[in-house]
């Protein structure tokens, strides 16, 4: 193996710290060494078009240079043997410069150690190996997670730069937490009006053959690598077809089972077969097969006998596993409520019903459990309301930052 050793003496300033003239003797010594060339300033014209030259002239195996930081002046020293037609991976740099130089005060000393320095690079570079660029596939398509108003924003700038997105949603439908309340600060737009826009652009936009939207969804598996990953994702059954259901309600009118709803906290109830809220989009209600009497092995078809469309209901309807491959994913998980019963104090010393945000924006809704009046849990009128701020926030117990909602959101009760 053929070695070359390239000193910079960095426009005369190492000589003054060092001494070059044997840091390149010893370099000769070294086993494999077959030249050592002493140049003024590797970082010039001039000195880059004789290290070239000598390249071409030596052809050597592999290449020390003893110079500056990597940092300053590595991938032009690359730029160099790629010119010179060398492999840009079979060198090594040895910093005799600002690990030597400018830190090691004695003269000699210096010397010594820029000495072990070029050494120890001689006895590394000898194991690389040339390394070459790879063109490789990859994918343009992105999978979303989530579609709340982070999801969907991002899974429509991505549809408008031309690539296609897997929207993945947990839910029913999609629009996040904002679909469950009914007015929002401080102009007291209701949530599911503020999202319209949004929602009509990734179902119904400019883009929409670019968005597939699976709901009632859930990633199973991430395999590959930036630029090509292999996604299984596991669709739950609906058991309403979402092509034929024209949205009127008729199968949620007659549903005889009334379950505690999930979604604001278990203050309101909905039935087995339901829309997700009373905004939702797709406008397509869902039937929770665990509330659901057919799945407890009851022979309820209320539903299917008020529905006015034949093939809607579809009690058929199984759990479905997508394969995708994307290039990137995008988590847009959104947020959750902090639940409070972790806090035991904040019930049992205040002596009173203790609801939360969810629960109470719940309430206040036309179409809520109250008809929209302030109740009790035990349905009386209050005496009196108290709005508790930064509930497990800003707690180090808890949540030692900030929710940055709290604020707002209690000032909208006001």
């Amino acid at each position: 193996m053929k070695m070359l050793v390239c000193i910079c003496a960095c426009n005369g300033a190492l000589r003054e710290k060092l001494d070059i003239r044997a840091v390149s003797k010893a370099a000769r010594k070294l086993p494999d060494v077959d030249s050592v060339l002493t140049v003024s300033s590797l970082c010039t014209e001039e000195g880059r078009t004789l290290l070239i030259r000598e390249l071409h002239d030596r052809n050597p195996d592999r290449i020390v240079f003893a110079a500056c930081s990597p940092r300053n002046h590595e991938q032009t020293l690359r730029r160099i043997l790629v010119a010179a037609g060398m492999n840009p991976h079979l060198m090594q740099i040895a910093n005799i410069r600002e690990q030597v130089a400018w830190v090691t005060p004695d003269r000699p000393a210096a010397t010594r150690k820029a000495k072990r320095l070029i050494h120890a690079a001689i006895a590394r570079v000898r194991y690389h190996e040339p390394l070459e660029k790879l063109t490789i596939p990859v994918c343009t398509d992105v999978m979303v997670v989530g579609a709340g108003p982070a999801g969907l924003s991002a899974a429509q700038l991505l549809a408008q730069t031309g690539r296609n997105v897997i929207l993945v949603e947990k839910s029913p439908s999609p629009g996040g937490m904002p679909m469950l309340f009914d007015e929002t600060f401080p102009d007291r737009t209701c949530g599911s009006c503020m999202m319209q826009p949004m929602l009509d652009g990734v179902l119904h936009g400019e883009y929409p053959g670019r968005i597939e939207l699976l709901t009632l969804s859930r990633v199973r598996s991430i395999r590959g690598a930036l630029g090509h990953y292999e996604v299984s994702i596991a669709q739950s059954p609906r058991y309403v077809d979402a092509v034929h259901c024209v949205g009127c309600g008729e199968c949620v009118n007659v549903c005889p089972v009334m379950v505690r709803s999930s979604g604001f906290g278990g203050v309101d109830k909905r039935r087995a077969v339901d829309f997700a809220s009373s905004g939702a989009l797709p406008h397509v209600p869902y039937i929770d097969a665990s509330a659901c009497l057919r799945e407890k092995g009851k022979s309820c078809t209320a539903c299917l006998d008020a529905c006015p469309v034949d093939g809607a209901i579809r009690f058929d309807d199984r759990l479905q596993l997508h394969e995708r491959t994307v290039g990137a994913v995008v988590l847009a998980t959104g947020g959750a409520m902090f639940d409070y019963a972790r806090i035991p104090s904040l019930i049992q010393k205040s002596g009173a019903d203790v609801m939360e945000s969810r629960e109470f924006e719940r309430m206040l809704s036309n179409d809520g459990p109250t008809r929209g009046k302030i109740r009790t849990l035990s349905r009386r009128t209050p005496r009196g309301i108290a709005i508790v701020h930064c509930v497990g926030s800003l707690d180090e117990e808890y949540q030692p930052y900030c929710s940055a909602v709290c604020c707002r959101y209690a000032l909208k009760y006001r």
